[in-house]
């Protein structure tokens, strides 16, 4: 079955960067200087498998018409044959280049052949600034190459774009992708790679906040002593209304509210997986201040006699309490505290 998730510590760990090549582009240039082969050294190639978990903190995204996305089909090409790595490397970035034109800077184009838990069907693409580049084109020598190389562990903030193509049948997505500075990727970089978002923010937003209340309702012995589910469903709402862009363990931290230091650590974990799962987790999206309407984030909770309770906001605050517990007569006690009915006219 296919997993929603992005990828998961495991599949972190299990990175391995298989082939590996990156071509110059220079803004000024009509074409990248295309390279042969570049030599990696363990702390690059630790500094790339960072990159690629950096990646995956991107949005999802799907191939909506993978016959006319060039980009997917000479990937897909290199997983078919992967004796084509290089001709289709100098392919892509070509391919890069024109679809950036006058809105790229001087730098490096990467592509990358990887397997995550040991399947091969993976391409990593990554663009880099690098102001030396333009040195290797006047010189054309080993040792600016070499300095080129040697640079990009040195500041990752000169990252300008990645993404992380998946071939395998192992994900609902079939590429990540991040852009610097901006929680969504530029349209230049979208027409390059032919996707399109696979999540709807709106749909994203209000999933967010319902995983934490189908969480609470099924691992209640995580909670804390006094809050129940819609405790829960409330600091998430709380997350989501005070935020512009989701971050999975700010929103985590937010939700799960414990002394129980123990506790509140298993709590956490369990939520991690939980949302992992649903494939919220990892996801950077800009929050949709429209699924957060009053209607949206209302709670409701129904007893065994068909008695219906709305609210919105913290239980507290409208004089609701709602027991965790059973009274000695085996009934949950709910108290309302109110200086005024209304029977509303149906």
């Amino acid at each position: 079955m296919r997993r929603e998730s992005v990828l998961t510590d495991s599949d972190k760990d299990s990175i391995e960067i298989v082939k590996f090549i990156f071509h110059i582009i220079i803004e000024d240039e009509q074409k990248p200087i295309y390279l042969k082969e570049v030599s990696l050294n363990l702390d690059q190639r630790k500094f790339f498998k960072d990159r690629l978990i950096a990646v995956a903190q991107g949005i999802r995204y799907i191939f909506p018409d993978k016959a006319n996305s060039p980009t997917y089909n000479y990937c897909k090409e290199i997983i078919d044959d992967s004796t084509k790595f290089l001709k289709l490397s100098k392919k892509i970035t070509a391919l890069f280049k024109q679809h950036h034109k006058g809105n790229t800077t001087d730098g490096v184009f990467i592509v990358a052949l990887v397997k995550i838990q040991n399947n091969p069907s993976f391409i990593f693409l990554l663009k880099i600034d690098n102001r030396l580049v333009y040195q290797y084109k006047i010189n054309n020598d080993r040792a600016t190459l070499r300095k080129i190389t040697d640079t990009f562990v040195e500041d990752a903030k000169a990252i300008q774009k990645m993404a992380l193509i998946s071939l395998s049948d192992a994900y609902t997505w079939e590429a990540l992708a991040f852009e610097r500075n901006s929680d969504s990727i530029k349209q230049y970089f979208k027409a390059f790679l032919g996707v399109s978002e696979k999540d709807d923010i709106f749909e994203l937003t209000k999933k967010s906040f319902g995983a934490a209340t189908r969480w609470a309702n099924q691992h209640s012995e995580l909670l804390n002593e006094t809050d129940v589910a819609s405790n829960y469903r409330q600091r998430a709402i709380n997350y989501l209304v005070s935020h512009t862009i989701f971050d999975s363990e700010e929103f985590i931290n937010t939700v799960i509210f414990d002394e129980n230091e123990e506790r509140k650590a298993r709590a956490i974990a369990s939520f991690r997986v939980f949302l992992q799962e649903l494939g919220i987790y990892g996801q950077t999206y800009r929050i949709s201040q429209k699924a957060l309407t009053k209607g949206n984030v209302k709670h409701t909770t129904m007893t065994a006699e068909g008695l219906t309770l709305t609210w919105t906001g913290d239980p507290a605050r409208v004089n609701l309490t709602l027991p965790k517990e059973r009274g000695e007569d085996g009934m949950y006690h709910i108290l309302i505290r109110t200086n005024s009915i209304e029977e509303q006219q149906v």
